[in-house]
């Protein structure tokens, strides 16, 4: 499980009760972690606890008392450099020479069926 500080900037105070529940949408919520940060800071925020750091969602959808749904904008801080495309620690997805090779490969693929269409 990778340790993951998640910030909720702009969470409105009626949300701040369900912040655990709201956490737990993203992984298992690290109760002391939380209190700590809330503590020190005014912007909630907490540890979680997620099993993969392969898809991060840019927002929570919260319910509103309308029956609508409000997206709550979600950060996360202290992520490792760990790559999305082939999964390994110590690069980005931007740098992953496993993608790199697959995309070079992919251009000669359509190159060559471009150039011998019939064949």
């Amino acid at each position: 499980m990778y340790p993951i500080i998640v910030v909720f900037s702009g969470l409105r105070k009626e949300y701040m009760p369900f912040l655990d529940h709201i956490g737990g949408q993203l992984g298992l919520v690290d109760e002391e972690k939380r209190a700590r940060n809330n503590q020190v800071t005014t912007i909630p925020s907490m540890r979680i606890l997620m099993h993969t750091i392969t898809h991060f969602p840019k927002a929570v959808y919260l319910p509103t008392s309308g029956g609508g749904k409000s997206a709550q904008k979600v950060e996360f801080v202290g992520l490792p450099n760990q790559c999305i495309y082939c999964k390994q620690i110590g690069h980005f997805v931007n740098e992953c020479e496993h993608r790199k090779s697959k995309v070079i490969s992919s251009k000669r693929d359509q190159n060559s069926q471009s150039m011998y269409p019939n064949v």
